[in-house]
């Protein structure tokens, strides 16, 4: 039975009170319960709790409190200490302080998906998640939403992260998310130890580019183990750099069956804290990783308008002695004519094929309108081909202006077009 406590703030005694009146008295009936409501309501209903109760089935435990002022702390903990959940497996809290530092006694151990996002400050330290992840080894799923206090910057200079004292091994863990500020994030995951197929996400806030290096050593840890022992390559596979953030895919063993998300990394600059389009990210930490055996990369919107941004993308580009595939989106008019060029000259003679996605193919950002794109990139297959290392597929996806000219142009030095003509 599914139980879903709601209120909108009017007349909740009268409208809740049968209900939970139900709740109490029959427990072992309710596999699912989830409570919506004001602090204050959320606060009468655990005083309604006159005993411990005992939910045998409960398996799915939800919290959720809308945007308020009044006071909201120890919601949480107080609500665990009243229920005997020996079956919980999924806590939920939105709204609520984590109350992590209350102690590992609060969180059931049997847990294998934790989310976590508060909405008032926290309290609880880096070291009180630790504590309490120790506790909850069966986690398949962490996600923590601004659930901690900041850390204060390093003074040291350049700056330091504080000495990880005893790693943490979380064996089941496939899925990792971390929204907070940017060294107390980081300094998390340097702490977890986790499979190598884990799917991790942090959302850095106030990430300037004095603390982008304190990066480097977590998330290279996580990246430098590949999840086929058997290939010699470096764990990287693939590179996707968006508007606001990368994503660094692992290579998958041939013929796996995945289930599970993909084992990727993504790093997102979620505030103004660093202006992710002038390089700095991409420059000062992307290109610190081991890289040279990445075979495809996806350029998502990435803002080249700084000149330092797009040196920095050429030099990451110049590293991927291996690319095969490089794929462009210029969504909301991302990229000019010379940009998707420039950076095809940088690849690597190993480059195989090229999809081009909502580029417009006379329309540039600079000019009002020029012909010269398909040209010089079949200037650049040409060259390709002649140096036996030829370009073997473009694909063009919703890119406006595209003639059959054009097409045929590319077809004299490509063997393959994929063209979208209904997009035309």
């Amino acid at each position: 039975m599914h139980v879903d406590v709601v209120s909108d703030g009017s007349e909740f005694a009268m409208a809740n009170a049968a209900l939970l009146d139900v709740i109490w008295k029959t427990p072992a009936r309710v596999a699912s319960l989830s409570f919506r409501l004001l602090p204050a309501e959320m606060h009468r209903t655990i005083a309604s709790m006159h005993s411990i109760a005992e939910f045998p089935k409960l398996r799915t435990l939800e919290l959720y409190a809308p945007p308020t002022p009044s006071n909201s702390r120890l919601v949480l903990s107080q609500c665990l200490t009243k229920l005997v959940v020996p079956a919980l497996k999924t806590l939920k809290v939105d709204g609520y302080p984590a109350d992590f530092h209350c102690g590992c006694d609060v969180f059931p151990r049997t847990l294998t998906c934790l989310f976590i996002r508060s909405r008032s400050v926290a309290q609880s330290t880096v070291s009180d998640v630790i504590k309490v992840l120790r506790s909850l080894t069966l986690l398949q799923e962490l996600q923590l939403h601004d659930a901690m206090s900041e850390m204060s910057r390093p003074d040291a200079d350049p700056p330091s992260l504080p000495p990880v004292p005893s790693k943490l091994t979380l064996p089941y863990l496939r899925r990792v998310v971390i929204n907070d500020e940017c060294v107390t994030s980081v300094h998390l995951l340097d702490h977890l130890v986790v499979p190598v197929d884990a799917n991790i996400t942090l959302s850095l806030q106030y990430c300037d580019q004095d603390v982008i290096h304190l990066l480097i050593a977590p998330i290279l840890a996580k990246l430098s183990t590949a999840t086929d022992r058997d290939d010699a390559r470096q764990a990287i596979e693939s590179l996707s750099i968006y508007e606001d953030k990368i994503t660094f895919r692992k290579r998958i063993p041939r013929n796996a069956v995945w289930t599970s998300p993909l084992p990727e990394i993504t790093l997102q600059v979620c505030d103004d804290g660093l202006e992710f389009a002038n390089g700095a990210f991409l420059d000062k930490f992307a290109a610190k990783l081991p890289l040279a055996d990445v075979t495809e990369l996806s350029i998502l919107g990435y803002d080249f308008t700084d000149t330092d941004a797009e040196e920095a993308l050429r030099t990451i580009v110049r590293t991927l002695v291996n690319l095969e595939r490089v794929a462009f989106n210029g969504v909301s008019n991302s990229m000019t004519f010379p940009q998707v060029l420039s950076t095809v000259h940088c690849c690597s003679p190993t480059l195989r094929s090229i999809s081009l996605q909502h580029i417009d193919f006379r329309m540039d950002n600079n000019r009002l309108r020029c012909d010269d794109f398909v040209p010089l990139l079949r200037k650049n297959a040409q060259t390709r081909r002649e140096e036996e290392s030829a370009i073997q597929e473009i694909e063009i996806k919703h890119c406006p202006n595209v003639t059959s000219w054009d097409v045929k142009l590319l077809k004299e030095v490509v063997e393959t077009i994929v063209w979208d003509v209904a997009d035309d």
